[in-house]
């Protein structure tokens, strides 16, 4: 192919098909909405009611990453509304770094997605495709990302420079390659 020709190295994208690939008990959107949920007492139950008032909400042609991000929303709304009512404190809920990003208004179903994704641990059957990929590290320039989670960060030891949003890159002195660029956001900073 023609990639191989070109003078530049291309920059790779990557998605969550990496981290599902990689990480042993990574969770689709939709099961890590429900174990974030079941955290502020949504049952399994009521969490599928709250999808399905969504769907209809947005109607037939709605995409699961919609569906997913306007559920998310909901519940949002209803876990700033249960801190708002006194039923949590949200001092008490969160831990002390992710209430202190409570304070400065973060989102607090981001603060429980970041919580629930600190943790990674490698399939051990994928140990020799991860070897292979670590490699990429010496071939490729910048990498772009849309997940939150350090899958990326791990697998190059860290070697990267991670710009955490638009303005860290701009406003860095450090320009060049190996660096990985969080588009969504990321655990450390949603």
């Amino acid at each position: 192919s023609n990639m191989f020709s070109m003078k530049v190295a291309p920059v790779l994208w990557i998605g969550a098909g990496l981290s599902r690939r990689f990480v042993k008990g990574y969770l689709s959107w939709d099961e890590l909405l429900k174990e974030v949920a079941s955290k502020f007492g949504v049952s399994e139950g009521q969490y599928v009611s709250k999808r399905m008032l969504v769907r209809k909400k947005l109607g037939v042609d709605a995409t699961e990453d919609e569906i997913s991000s306007a559920l998310a929303s909901l519940l949002s709304t209803e876990l700033i509304k249960m801190f708002d009512n006194g039923q949590l404190n949200p001092e008490e809920f969160f831990d002390k770094a992710h209430y202190d990003q409570f304070l400065h208004e973060v989102d607090p179903v981001k603060l429980l997605v970041c919580s629930s994704m600190k943790d990674i641990e490698f399939k051990e059957e994928m140990k020799e495709e991860i070897e292979v990929f670590k490699k990429l590290a010496y071939s490729i320039p910048a990498i772009i990302t849309t997940n939150y989670d350090t899958v990326i960060e791990t697998l190059f030891d860290n070697k990267f420079k991670t710009y955490n949003t638009f303005d860290e890159y701009y406003h860095s002195t450090e320009l060049g390659i190996g660096e990985i660029h969080k588009i969504h956001g990321t655990i450390r900073m949603p």
